[in-house]
């Protein structure tokens, strides 16, 4: 697994804990290689 696949995996995780808890993910930021 390299850093980009880790850093997927860490986001999306960290996304569920959030909305477990009743946070609304308004957002989220996909770094590209073009931008």
């Amino acid at each position: 697994m390299d850093k980009r696949q880790e850093g997927l995996l860490g986001e999306e995780m960290a996304v569920r804990s959030l909305r477990q808890e009743g946070y609304k993910i308004l957002e989220r930021n996909y770094s590209n290689r073009f931008g």
